[in-house]
């Protein structure tokens, strides 16, 4: 199957009530989750830009040190599924691996090199991907790459050309290893800060700092004294402006300074660090001690399940699940599929998805071409695994057992 992609169903999924976003990749790599949810984060914010009646649940904004790009981390196309009803083409069937994403076209071949039309830019170690005259994907590794003239480059290869099989004149090129984006991301690639609005009162008796982050947090510190006479006002009140950014290392970032008065004292750069540091550290307390914490709900022991006998359908597989389901009134009269007991012809999977349908072999479609189509079982092999699908038109479902 492809990647899962809803990019493009964000305000439809924002408007039926969604506000907690995951990502899939139970098998993926860090590089693979930083980029994914980085890519979602900037979609989020650009639709939150549009709908200011809206809000972040979390504070803070995100700035990366890379430009996100599902194309780049592992790709194999993407689907949105049946978010918008039954779709096509949500099977990729060359090949369950990671293709990469289009790049250009092979131009010329070389004893160890070829030439590449492309408006990507190539790098030493650079993953390449192509299908075969057979189907199969294949690729190489780039040992060196040339930018020879303006979109084009010339890759030379560890091995002769003759030798890398399917690789020819004409031949489109995807790229799934990206080195030097790669060593971006194992770097650091993002950083969350609060933005916070400062403003300072100065005068000849002292100054007064007030800091809000705009989520109902603020803090204040004050030094209530004379002050020595600034001979130069305006270098002072710079001053002040430029101690006051320095939050460093801290979860803020002043996107706005405010400083208010026409006499300001003289002040060291010593005590106006100090004030900061004291004014950061009073949020810092203000938002701990502001903290909203949901009151967990209590077990409700009794709400009954709506099914009263499961078998290993249910994936009851530890005591836990099974003291959970008696107290809710169910029987489970078989553990989960994984504990080995259940015999015969077992059921391992039901889904909407379904091969004949992406065959273009099922009944409905058939019916629009004028003809009959019965759907009798399919039978799918993967080594030594023998899986038999079944159809079930009517709620238009796929199922698959195999034999135990």
């Amino acid at each position: 199957m492809k990647d899962n992609n809803q990019s493009q169903n964000l305000d439809a999924l924002i408007a039926a009530g969604v506000r907690s976003f995951k990502i899939e990749g139970r098998y993926k790599d860090l590089t693979y989750v930083k980029n994914t949810t980085a890519f979602y984060r900037r979609e989020l914010d650009a639709w939150l830009e549009k709908h200011p009646d809206f809000e972040a649940e979390s504070d803070g904004k995100v700035e990366f040190n890379f430009e996100p790009s599902l194309e780049n981390a592992f790709n194999r196309g993407a689907t949105d599924y049946f978010v918008n009803g039954r779709s096509d083409h949500m099977e990729a069937f060359s090949t369950p691996k990671n293709s990469g994403a289009v790049i250009g076209q092979v131009v010329k071949v070389n004893d160890r090199s070829f030439l590449v039309k492309t408006k990507e830019e190539l790098h030493n170690g650079d993953g390449l991907t192509f299908f075969t005259d057979t189907d199969e994907l294949s690729g190489l590794l780039i040992n060196r790459a040339e930018q020879k003239d303006t979109g084009l480059w010339e890759v030379f290869t560890r091995e002769p050309c003759s030798r890398i099989t399917g690789l020819k004149e004409g031949l489109r090129l995807m790229r799934n290893k990206d080195a030097a984006w790669l060593k971006r991301m194992n770097a650091e690639t993002a950083l969350r800060k609060i933005p916070i609005r400062i403003e300072a009162s100065v005068g000849p008796n002292g100054i007064d700092i007030r800091a809000d982050d705009g989520h109902g947090h603020q803090s204040e510190v004050s030094l209530l004294e004379p002050l020595p006479e600034a001979k130069n006002p305006q270098a002072v009140k710079e001053q002040v402006l430029r101690a006051l950014g320095k939050l460093g290392s801290t979860d803020f970032v002043a996107d706005n300074i405010q400083i208010e008065g026409d006499h300001p004292g003289f002040m060291s750069a010593s005590v106006l660090n100090g004030l900061r540091r004291e004014l950061i550290s009073r949020l810092e307390e203000d938002r701990s001690q502001k903290r909203e914490i949901l009151p967990q709900a209590g077990d409700d022991t009794s709400a009954v399940f709506p099914v009263k006998e499961l078998d290993y359908h249910g994936n009851v597989m530890n005591k836990k699940a099974l003291e959970f389901y008696k107290l809710h009134g169910t029987q489970v009269t078989e553990p989960a599929f994984e504990k080995g007991q259940h015999k015969g012809e077992t059921e391992v999977m039901r889904c909407r998805y379904c091969i004949r349908h992406a065959l273009n072999i099922c009944p409905k479609q058939g019916k629009l071409r004028g003809e009959k189509i019965k759907p009798t079982p399919l039978k799918l092999r993967n080594g030594k695994i023998e899986l038999t699908a079944h159809f079930h038109c009517k709620p238009c479902e796929m199922s698959l057992t195999t034999k135990v």
